[in-house]
């Protein structure tokens, strides 16, 4: 029977990550119909109070507790309860997922976690540094990208496995959809320069007098179909936008503190 797109992206989750998670101790082992993405066969009913369900077994992995994984305080240490942050998982099953600053997420954590294929890392901005590596070409693709919400159970079900041409992001309560192919090829256009750097930002001018000047100015320079792309594939394309234009005022004041 063929897989929904949901049924797919939980079990790309278990085949590559899940799988070594422990297998929870709330429940009993058996045969039904899974209450998140509807797959039959076995897994585990979740006897908690306030759960009452049964899952799958790629879906009980989002909520299996896992203390040699994560070495944190609290409940709830899950999956789903401990990484807040967006998550990359792809198909070589390599998963990268950032820490903000005021993560309390310790040493122990991190490298404890390593040790069973999961890489988190200390990053002031965790969307751009994903988008960044997806971008550039880290991650193998299909790939799953996302991250819960508190509300776990339409996060999981909002789940669809990217691939080398459309992007999918499900951000706690939003989907955004990245043409791939279309940012790519933006990509390759003078970004740093203008009109560019405000067309990668702004998008074209809706006032007729400046969206006549540019257009004129970018004549046979651009494909009209890039210049008038969403505007979630600009937030894609302003992540390669802003590491140009940060890398380049580095360059700038290390030229000029070394004339001084």
């Amino acid at each position: 029977m063929e897989r929904t797109p949901l049924q797919e992206a939980v079990w790309f989750f278990y085949e590559r990550l899940g799988h070594r998670f422990p297998a929870p101790d709330w429940g009993e082992q058996r045969e039904d119909v899974c209450s998140i993405c509807g797959t039959e066969g076995r897994g585990y009913d979740d006897n908690r109070p306030n759960h009452r369900v049964f899952r799958c077994i790629a879906c009980t992995a989002f909520y299996a507790p896992a203390p040699d994984h994560f070495l944190t305080t609290g409940k709830d240490r899950s999956f789903a309860g401990i990484v807040k942050n967006p998550w990359v998982l792809d198909a070589n099953g390599r998963f990268r997922s950032p820490i903000g600053k005021a993560s309390r997420k310790d040493d122990a954590f991190v490298v404890n976690a390593r040790a069973h294929g999961m890489d988190f890392y200390s990053a002031e901005n965790p969307f751009q540094t994903l988008y960044r590596g997806i971008y550039d070409g880290e991650f193998a693709f299909p790939l799953l990208f996302v991250r819960l919400g508190q509300n776990k159970i339409e996060s999981m079900r909002m789940m669809r496995l990217s691939t080398s041409d459309m992007l999918f992001f499900w951000d706690k309560s939003e989907m955004r959809a990245f043409d791939l192919a279309l940012v790519r090829e933006a990509g390759r256009l003078p970004l740093g320069e203008k009109p560019w750097s405000d067309w990668a930002r702004w998008g074209i001018p809706e006032d007729l007098a400046e969206r006549v000047r540019f257009l004129k100015d970018v004549r046979g320079k651009a494909p009209f179909r890039v210049l008038t792309m969403h505007g979630d594939n600009r937030l894609f394309l302003r992540q390669v936008v802003d590491r140009e234009a940060g890398e380049k005022t580095k360059a700038e004041k290390k030229k000029r503190s070394r004339k001084q």
